[in-house]
C-alpha cells in the first residue's frame, strides 16, 4: 500500500490521531530574511547597473546588509531546527537558502579582491 502523507499515532482508546507538528516561527523568520536578502541584493545589482558601476557606497552597504541578513537567517533556522515537535521542511529550506546566499557573498568578495 502507499504511504500516508500524515504520520498517525494511536491514542489510548485505539483511535488514530494525526500528529500535531507545528511550523516554527523561527523558520518563517529565517525564510523571510533570506528572501529579503535576495531582494536587497537584486535591487543593488539593478541600481549599480543603471549607474554603470558608479553607484557609490550605498550599493556596497546594501550588499553587506544582505550578507548580515542571511547570516541572521542561518541563526534563526538553527534555532527553529532545535525546537521539538516541528515540521522541519521550512526551516531546512530556509537554512539552505541562507547558507547559499552567504557563500555567494563570500565567494563574490574573494573573487573581487
Amino acid at each position: 500500500m502507499g504511504k500516508n502523507k500524515h504520520k498517525k499515532k494511536l491514542t489510548t482508546q485505539g483511535e488514530l490521531k494525526l500528529t500535531e507538528k507545528k511550523i516554527p516561527i523561527n523558520g518563517v523568520i529565517s525564510l523571510m530574511l533570506g528572501i529579503l536578502a535576495i531582494i536587497l541584493f537584486l535591487i543593488a545589482c539593478i541600481y549599480s547597473g543603471f549607474y554603470r558601476g558608479k553607484a557609490g557606497q550605498w550599493v556596497g552597504i546594501m550588499g553587506f546588509i544582505s550578507l548580515i541578513l542571511s547570516a541572521i537567517g542561518i541563526f534563526f533556522s538553527w534555532l527553529a531546527l532545535k525546537e521539538d515537535n516541528i515540521r522541519v521542511v521550512l526551516p531546512s529550506i530556509a537554512g539552505i537558502l541562507n547558507v547559499i546566499i552567504t557563500l555567494f557573498f563570500v565567494i563574490l568578495y574573494v573573487i573581487s579582491r
